[in-house]
């Protein structure tokens, strides 16, 4: 995973969206294009598929410099993203023909994306992780485009990160005893976050005990926003739909959270893994907002 230079886009390097994969449209695999088929017509007609993400800090220091607090939007780093895309395409690269698929309604496989892209490896708190930023990064945006952009190379078998980490300080850093196993249990995890002054309740101590990337850990404040985003949906949830039934592990792995929850009926399953990543988008990381309706696993 290479992140852009401002060579590459001045509007992305400096608002922080450093990761952008370019995919062809008709190569994309059957699931991919089936997931984009079902998000609307003529969607499929478009020449390519651009996945863009954030790493470390930077993008929060733009949004905060751009847009201080108190925010009125329910929804800023989405909308902060999506309007750097929109720069990103038409002013830098005149393409006007273009449709975003995420953040939106639509059931976007971000992990099997990242997947192709090369962005990210399991991990044992379930978002994904990456050599050059660990967990500290994040899907923002995927979108369709008649753009001409050099295509992303393929990705290979690539080892994971944890697979060379002897130590392996995250597993006794869980504050919860969610990580006894090896890998992360999500009844725990939201269990001991939604308690009474729970140490868990607005960080993560597992994930920031990892040392791949740890000089690209988000700003406290990033850190407090997204899992105190994620921790009002935990509390949101009843607690019979806050139990994961097995069945529906695989498919919470590559749930996508954001940070405020959308009107309409909820999805248990996709609430509950947003609110263990902290809902950014790191790695297969899914940190957007806070609210739920997204597939797909990265970091907030």
């Amino acid at each position: 995973m290479d992140a852009l230079l401002p060579s590459d886009s001045p509007v992305l390097f400096e608002r922080g969206l450093l990761l952008r994969g370019v995919l062809a449209m008709d190569m994309l695999p059957s699931g991919v294009r089936n997931a984009i088929a079902a998000a609307g017509p003529g969607l499929l007609d478009h020449r390519q598929l651009l996945v863009f993400g954030h790493a470390g800090p930077r993008m929060w220091r733009a949004l905060r410099k751009a847009q201080p607090e108190p925010w009125t939007s329910a929804n800023p780093v989405d909308e902060f993203s999506l309007a750097t895309v929109r720069t990103h395409l038409e002013d830098e690269l005149s393409v006007h023909r273009w449709a975003p698929l995420y953040p939106g309604p639509a059931l976007v496989p971000l992990q099997d994306l990242g997947t192709l892209l090369g962005w990210h490896q399991p991990s044992p708190l379930l978002v994904g992780i990456s050599e050059a930023f660990g967990t500290w990064f994040a899907y923002r945006a995927v979108v369709v485009a008649d753009s001409s952009l050099p295509l992303t190379p393929p990705a290979g078998p690539q080892p994971s990160p944890c697979s060379t980490c002897l130590e392996k300080p995250c597993l006794s850093a869980c504050r919860g005893a969610a990580l006894t196993t090896g890998t992360l249990s999500l009844d725990r995890c939201t269990t001991f976050r939604a308690s009474e002054a729970s140490p868990c309740a607005l960080r993560c101590p597992a994930r920031e005990a990892c040392p791949i990337g740890a000089e690209h850990r988000y700003d406290a404040d990033q850190i407090r926003y997204h899992y105190g985003a994620s921790l009002t949906t935990i509390r949101g949830m009843p607690r019979s739909t806050s139990r994961v039934r097995p069945e529906r592990r695989a498919t919470l792995r590559q749930s996508h959270c954001r940070s405020r929850p959308e009107p309409g009926p909820a999805r248990p399953a996709t609430r509950v893994i947003g609110a263990l990543t902290g809902c950014d988008d790191g790695g297969a990381t899914v940190e957007g907002e806070g609210r739920p309706g997204q597939r797909g696993l990265g970091g907030p």
